[in-house]
């Protein structure tokens, strides 16, 4: 159901108590109805910012769950540049995302 129904049930999804098996559940999906992986990268890091403190901790356990390597360079760029402007320049997100880059 929810990957048929994402797109529509993200505007009416409240971030703030989405929970992180939620989120977890979601970005598992093998197959999911969304125009591209960058609306899921995009998920879950309004998800993170909308709690950071407590939520950028979940950021290292459920970025390896998006499928980087169909999200185009420029989008992972801007992502990377957002991550260090939130977390800081030794955030291990950006480590995750710099070793999915170097892979493709």
């Amino acid at each position: 159901f929810i990957g048929y129904h994402f797109v529509d049930l993200l505007p009416e999804l409240s971030l703030v108590s989405t929970s992180v098996d939620f989120v977890k559940m979601t970005l598992s999906l093998d197959q999911a109805k969304i125009p591209n992986e960058s609306l899921m990268l995009d998920f879950l890091w309004d998800w993170v910012k909308c709690n950071l403190e407590p939520r950028k901790t979940f950021l290292d356990q459920l970025l390896p769950l998006v499928r980087m390597q169909y999200i185009p360079e420029t989008k992972l760029g801007l992502f990377l540049k957002k991550i260090e402007k939130k977390l800081g320049k030794n955030s291990s997100a950006l480590d995750l995302i710099k070793a999915t880059q170097n892979r493709s």
